[in-house]
């Protein structure tokens, strides 16, 4: 059979539009699998943790509290998730199951867990058997680890001044963290260091005025994530990456305003952070590869602290 002319537009048309929908699908289908992003939302009267898949998508809110949940943290099988909340009247890190059920304080009560703004997301171990966190015990943060079967809890650093923002290598061996290296506070001044896990042979691998904070290694270990002030007007900062030696420190988002705590997705070809870009915090995804930008949230209200497994 002949088909006219138009008859064979018509239908490449056809066949062209299904194959196209059928490419979106798969698309949504296959961002949909690239694991879900958690984060920190204020629903008006406090800080409360939600999730969402990859794509910004089927948005779930996991905690319902009168008092603030912020700064949560997927375990490495992505079955848990460690916060912290004031829900016992003071900051106290938290373990809840991935639908956010059966939440318990595994910090203990003597030790101030720090407060929205200054501390970070708990660092769970590659094993999934330690969390490692800053707390406020007598006059300054140190880090501290936890071990989660045996509830021993070990302080790791001890300097003068603040220590923060811990992240564990890929291989269980060494925790980068944030300090206050002048002793002028972290919103002035700070530097990433990498230690042992133990907190021995610490190095120092920035100097630089300003903030460098929140460090985070990629999942293959090669390259450390973190938010720096240099180069910027105070309170304002970009997102840089550096090699896991502290080498090639570069440039890798920048957008006038404030860009924070960027955290790697499971593959190492995305990160996910908090901006305020558009007149409020936000979270968005920066591509490694097209090095394009995309929102994921959009309210007027306060989101931060994502993490994505």
């Amino acid at each position: 059979m002949k088909l006219h002319p138009n008859s064979r537009t018509a239908w490449m048309l056809v066949v062209m539009t299904v194959l196209m929908s059928a490419g979106v699908v798969a698309l949504a289908s296959l961002m949909a699998d690239d694991g879900r992003i958690l984060f920190t939302h204020f629903d008006g009267t406090d800080y409360e943790i939600f999730v969402m898949d990859a794509n910004g998508e089927n948005l779930s809110q996991l905690t319902s509290n009168d008092v603030d949940d912020w700064g949560a943290s997927w375990s490495p099988d992505a079955s848990q998730i460690a916060f912290r909340s004031l829900r016992n009247g003071m900051p106290q890190v938290f373990v809840m199951n991935a639908d956010g059920s059966d939440a318990e304080a595994v910090s203990p009560s003597y030790i101030y867990a720090g407060y929205n703004g200054v501390v970070g997301l708990p660092a769970w171990s590659p094993d999934g058997s330690q969390l490692a966190f800053e707390a406020y015990e007598y006059s300054d943060y140190n880090i501290y680890v936890l071990d989660l079967e045996s509830g021993a809890l070990n302080v790791v650093t001890s300097s003068p001044f603040n220590d923060l923002h811990p992240s564990w290598s890929p291989d269980g061996s060494r925790i980068a963290f944030a300090s206050e290296t002048r002793g002028e506070g972290c919103a002035y001044d700070c530097d990433i260091y990498v230690m042992n896990a133990d907190g021995s042979n610490v190095q120092r691998y920035t100097d630089t005025e300003g903030m460098d904070v929140f460090p985070v290694w990629s999942p293959d270990g090669s390259q450390i994530l973190f938010h720096s002030e240099r180069g910027t007007a105070y309170g304002e900062s970009d997102i840089y990456v550096m090699n896991a030696d502290g080498s090639n420190q570069e440039l890798l988002v920048s957008h006038p305003g404030l860009d924070r705590v960027g955290r790697w997705s499971p593959d190492g070809q995305s990160i996910v952070f908090r901006s305020e870009r558009d007149g409020d915090s936000d979270i968005y995804v920066f591509d490694l590869n097209s090095r394009e930008t995309t929102p994921m949230t959009f309210n007027a209200s306060d989101d931060r602290y994502p993490d994505w497994k």
